[in-house]
């Protein structure tokens, strides 16, 4: 059975779109590039990851990472589905990854009010629990949800820390290990194994506006 992926990355002009990177055929047109740049498209994260650029020269486009507002991409992944496979085929998961609950978003303002302001708002940027939070509510007809996020331990992580994966692993390792994630992904498992869904894409898509 083939695999389809897509990915998303803003580009430098327009930092509040979503540029597709598909591995399957679309009516739009489409960047020529490798499997290696797509991804570096995505992580490009100025000023920790530098900006990429692929195409052409005289057509060529630079990549900034994930586009602003779109952390959490679960909408334009669901309207991606529909465009190849139709408002009528079911959904066995839907699965989100986070990459660790955050702390609460406060404003300092005992500290440099231009480097807390900044820092907030950056963070606002780059959260994606708020679509996290409203996805369980606007999917109440869809069984098969499951959002995996570690709940404890990753707020003090930042971006830059690449150094500190066995700590990130352990945090990550203990939440896996909690009874009630452990049943949910037992169960979800079972709904990937069945390959069986109740929901079609577009009800689903439907739920989501």
């Amino acid at each position: 059975m083939p695999l389809f992926s897509v990915v998303f990355a803003a580009t430098d002009s327009v930092t509040d779109h979503c540029h597709r990177f598909r591995t399957y055929p679309s009516r739009h047109a489409e960047l020529a590039c490798t499997f290696v740049e797509a991804a570096c498209a995505t992580l490009a994260t100025p000023p920790y990851f530098s900006p990429v650029a692929i195409g052409p020269a005289w057509a060529q486009r630079r990549f900034v990472g994930t586009p602003l507002g779109f952390n959490n991409p679960i909408r334009q992944v669901l309207d991606e589905a529909r465009s190849k496979f139709g408002d009528e085929r079911k959904v066995s998961i839907i699965l989100s990854l986070g990459s660790g609950r955050p702390a609460a978003l406060s404003l300092d303002l005992r500290t440099s009010a231009p480097d807390s302001l900044h820092n907030l708002l950056l963070r606002a940027v780059l959260d994606c629990e708020r679509a996290a939070k409203e996805l369980p509510d606007q999917l109440l007809r869809c069984e098969n949800y499951l959002r995996l996020n570690a709940d404890q331990g990753m707020e003090n992580f930042k971006i830059s820390d690449w150094d500190k994966l066995g700590a990130i692993s352990e945090h990550t390792d203990v939440y896996l290990h909690k009874p009630d994630v452990e049943i949910s992904i037992d169960t979800y498992s079972r709904f990937l194994l069945e390959r069986g869904g109740s929901t079609g894409l577009g009800q689903l898509s439907m739920s989501l506006i």
